[in-house]
């Protein structure tokens, strides 16, 4: 990849063939990318802003996380999974992303669909090298992007098939239909179970390129040779694309390591994984939220973790270094100020016989006012996503974490039945935990505490409060006008005053102070119009993490 940002260069020599990022005539862009699909070999190269630079990367890694939480709902087909992955999609605003999971390969080639194909050429490339760094990254990549490349190698037609093959320079050549017919017999037995044997093409591939598929009886073998139906095509290809892009990480790791010297892309591609950009940026929340309302809000709004970790707390006065980290910035996520923060752990943890206020001030002071960046490193920290959770270890006598994971089956039953749930939403929990479905659990979870779904799905404590906050807050405003009905017709305006009253209220913030960090919650890419300087990517990084 061949990079100039305001002056400086940056390379990264993979390969003798390049393409170009910037935007050149149709032409240019059609014989760069002739096809819909691409096993991603051959790295872009040209000249790019650094706004798009950021911006493609975290529209790619926005995409990846939807596509991880639409896999998390546990589609029976792969057709279920593409469209509701299309559909999450395009309630993203993710359009031509949307476009490409469908694309039938080579079928059409207006500007739209070559400009969405150089995107996600070069989108691809800026994700590589970001999490190229660390090896749950390269896990992840592999994983999702492998999954991602399936879908959208499942919609090819069968001209986009044949055009992918000699696109991607593997050269698997389909059967002639002389052939077909006089392996008919053969041909047929490993295909039984597809219905369609007329209109299935088969490809000759070394028999080493497909030992899963012999070794489940799929294909037919003959003189080292075997012959495999289109439909089972993507099991080669899923291979060959991991396989590959497992090496280039590596590859990509040595480069941003060794020779990557811009700074400003370093800075980037360092801190751009640990960005939180997925499902709405509402992360933070700008209302104060007042220490009086939280044990109220532990039972309505918080998700099930931070409610095991607030009733441990408030029962026992004490949690564990890991515990107070998490549940001290999931309080700052939800607007809990920092004078607020310090009152209420001061007030819980003094409650027990061995911890007064000096030794509260001695001990366990100085971490609140850290996770606020008040010292130490003066960082503003984010509270931890679910995934931070999900992996976190826990101890003897340590409640953090994700309880869907680290409880065991009677615990959590036990647990869920505490927080009032019905038997029938316990026992769907407690089967999708123990199946390994954590968010999904934690979805149901949501579900059954609100009787109706998120409006979107969602990957971090901070946001679940959100999503029930505002589900909420609208029933409030109705049952609170409903009463005012009752009793006397109000004017238009009285209406729209009542339900500003009550909107502002909802939380209680009359007498707070504004927190800290204040974000407005931001599209997910940025318009033309809003589109940032590259010195704002300090502050593009600092949006939402977890």
């Amino acid at each position: 990849m061949f990079i100039v940002i305001k002056g400086k260069c940056s390379k990264m020599d993979y390969t003798p063939k390049r393409r170009r990022t910037h935007k050149p005539e149709k032409s240019a862009l059609l014989e760069a990318y002739p096809h819909d699909l691409q096993l991603y070999k051959v790295p872009p190269i040209g000249q790019i802003s650094l706004v798009e630079f950021q911006d493609l990367a975290l529209e790619r890694q926005k995409v990846l996380q939807l596509l991880e939480l639409t896999l998390a709902q546990q589609h029976k087909s792969i057709d279920e999974i593409k469209l509701a992955f299309t559909s999450a999609l395009k309630k993203e605003g993710y359009h031509a992303y949307a476009r490409l999971v469908n694309a039938l390969g080579c079928s059409s080639h207006t500007d739209v669909d070559l400009e969405a194909r150089r995107r996600d050429h070069i989108a691809h490339f800026v994700l590589r090298l970001a999490y190229s760094l660390k090896d749950d990254l390269q896990n992840y990549m592999l994983t999702y992007e492998t999954e991602l490349f399936k879908l959208r190698f499942h919609s090819l037609n069968r001209e986009g098939l044949t055009q992918f093959l000699a696109t991607s320079g593997l050269h698997y050549s389909p059967v002639s239909q002389e052939f077909k017919e006089q392996n008919r017999e053969n041909l047929y037995m490993s295909t039984a179970k597809e219905g369609d044997f007329e209109n299935t093409d088969f490809y000759e591939l070394p028999f080493d390129k497909v030992v899963d598929l012999i070794s489940d009886r799929k294909v037919y073998l003959h003189k080292g040779i075997a012959y495999v139906p289109q439909n089972d095509l993507i099991t080669v290809f899923l291979t060959h694309f991991r396989t590959n892009l497992s090496i280039e990480l590596n590859k990509a790791r040595k480069f941003v390591l060794n020779n990557l010297d811009d700074e400003r892309l370093q800075s980037f591609l360092k801190s751009l994984p640990e960005c939180f950009t997925g499902m709405a940026k509402v992360v933070w929340n700008s209302q104060n939220v007042p220490i009086a309302k939280l044990n109220d809000l532990s039972k309505t709004s918080y998700p099930l973790c931070m409610r095991i970790m607030h009733e441990h707390l408030t029962t026992n006065h004490h949690l564990k270094n890991t515990g107070r980290l998490q549940y001290g910035l999931f309080l700052k996520g939800v607007g809990v100020t920092l004078e607020d923060s310090i009152e209420f752990w001061k007030s819980e943890m003094t409650k027990k016989e061995d911890c007064n206020e000096d030794k509260f001030n001695k001990q366990y002071l100085y971490q609140i006012r850290y996770n606020y960046g008040k010292v130490g490193r003066r960082v503003d920290y984010r509270p931890a996503g679910c995934n931070k959770l999900i992996s976190e270890p826990v101890g003897p006598a340590e409640v953090h974490g994700c309880p869907y994971k680290h409880m065991d089956t009677d615990e959590l039953t036990k647990k869920l039945l505490e927080c009032h749930l019905p038997h029938s939403d316990v026992g769907e929990i407690t089967k999708l935990a123990s199946e390994g479905h954590y968010i999904l659990a934690c979805t149901r979870y949501f579900e059954s505490t609100h009787k109706q779904p998120p409006a979107r799905m969602f990957l971090h404590p901070n946001h679940y409060f959100q999503e029930s906050r505002n589900i909420l807050t609208i029933d409030e405003v109705k049952e609170e006008t409903a009463v005012q009905d009752t009793y006397m017709p109000l004017s238009p305006e009285k209406i729209s005053q009542s339900i500003k009253v009550k909107v502002e209220n909802n939380l209680d913030t009359s007498n707070s102070v504004t927190p800290s960090r204040q974000i407005e919650k931001k599209v997910r890419t940025l318009d033309k119009k809003d589109k940032m300087d590259p010195t704002n990517i300090e502050a593009l990084l600092n949006d939402d993490s977890d």
